[in-house]
C-alpha cells in the first residue's frame, strides 16, 4: 500500500494524528518544516518538491491548508488532503484553493459551503481530540482536576498588517476607521466586541449599524447533500443553507441588508 505524507509544522494536533494514523496501521512518512510565510518559501518548494518525488504517496495531508503543499500536489499530480481548524482560514490569497488535487475539510460547517459555492473541493469536518493524550494530562494536574470547564488553545499576536496588506487605501478606507473606533472604547470586563461584516461588494455596502444584538437563530439551516456511489452505497455531507431573512435589529439581519455590525456579546464566564 502507498504511504501517506504527512506534513508537520508547529501545530499541537501533530502527536494526535501520529497515534490515529498508527492505530489505523496507516502506512505513512513524516515531513516537517515552519513557514515564515506560507504562500511563498522557495527552500521549501525545493525540498518538498524533492520528497514528494522520491516515491509515489498515496495522498499529502497537512494540518490547516498550505498553498504551496497544494501548488506542488498540482503539478505532480498527487492528492492533497488538509484539515483546516482556523477560521476565517488564515492565508490572503486563496486562487490555489481550486487546484483539482485538493480535497479541503473544514471544521467550520458555514465556512465549508461558502468554499464549495466558489469551486472549492470543500467538504465539513468537525473538530476532534485525543482523548488518551488528554486524560493524561488531565490526570496529571491537579489544577485541571478540579476545573468544570477548560480553554484549550493560545494567544497570537496582531497579523492586522499582514491581513490588510492586500488591500488598497479605498478598502482600507471602510475597515480602519471601524477598528480605530473600537480599540478606542472601554468595554466592561465581561463584554467583548460582536462586529460582523457583510458579504457583498463595497459598491454594495451601505453603512454601519451599531448596537445589534446577535440573532437568536442560527445561521446555517440543516441540509445534507447526498452522493451516490457506484458500489451502491452513498454518502451524505453537510450542506447547509444560509437564512435569508433576520428579525430587525439583530446581527444577522444587518449583514442580510448589507451593512456592517457592531454591538457587544456578554462572557458568561468570566
Amino acid at each position: 500500500m502507498k504511504k501517506i505524507l504527512f506534513f508537520q509544522w508547529h501545530s499541537f494536533m501533530n502527536e494526535g494524528i501520529v497515534r490515529a494514523l498508527n492505530k489505523l496501521a496507516y502506512a505513512y512518512d513524516t515531513f516537517f518544516y515552519q513557514f515564515a510565510d506560507w504562500e511563498k518559501d522557495d527552500k521549501f518548494c525545493e525540498l518538498f518538491r524533492k520528497k514528494l518525488k522520491s516515491q509515489a504517496y498515496r495522498c499529502v495531508f497537512s494540518v490547516n491548508y498550505a498553498p504551496l503543499l497544494s501548488n506542488i500536489c498540482e503539478e505532480l499530480g498527487v492528492l492533497y488532503i488538509s484539515w483546516v481548524y482556523d477560521s476565517p482560514i488564515h492565508i490572503r490569497n486563496m486562487s490555489s484553493m481550486t487546484n483539482s488535487c485538493n480535497q479541503i475539510y473544514f471544521f467550520d460547517r458555514g465556512q465549508a459551503l461558502l468554499f464549495e459555492q466558489q469551486g472549492v473541493c470543500a467538504g465539513h469536518l468537525p473538530l476532534a481530540v485525543d482523548t488518551e493524550l488528554w486524560q493524561k494530562k488531565i490526570e496529571g494536574n491537579r489544577l485541571l482536576q478540579k476545573t468544570d470547564v477548560s480553554m484549550v488553545g493560545q494567544l497570537y499576536q496582531t497579523q492586522y498588517q499582514y491581513f490588510t496588506a492586500p488591500l488598497d487605501q479605498y478598502e482600507k478606507g471602510y475597515l480602519e476607521p471601524v477598528a480605530k473606533e473600537l480599540i478606542s472604547k472601554t468595554l466592561p470586563q465581561n463584554e467583548i466586541w460582536n462586529v460582523n461584516f457583510p458579504g457583498c461588494t463595497l459598491e454594495e455596502y451601505k453603512g454601519i449599524l451599531w448596537d445589534r444584538i446577535p440573532d437568536q437563530n442560527q445561521y446555517y439551516r440543516d441540509n445534507y447533500k447526498r452522493t451516490d456511489r457506484p458500489d451502491g452505497s452513498c454518502i451524505f455531507s453537510a450542506a447547509g443553507l444560509p437564512e435569508t431573512e433576520a428579525a430587525d435589529g439583530t446581527d444577522a439581519g444587518a449583514v442580510l441588508s448589507n451593512y456592517i455590525s457592531i454591538g457587544t456579546i456578554k462572557n458568561m464566564i468570566i
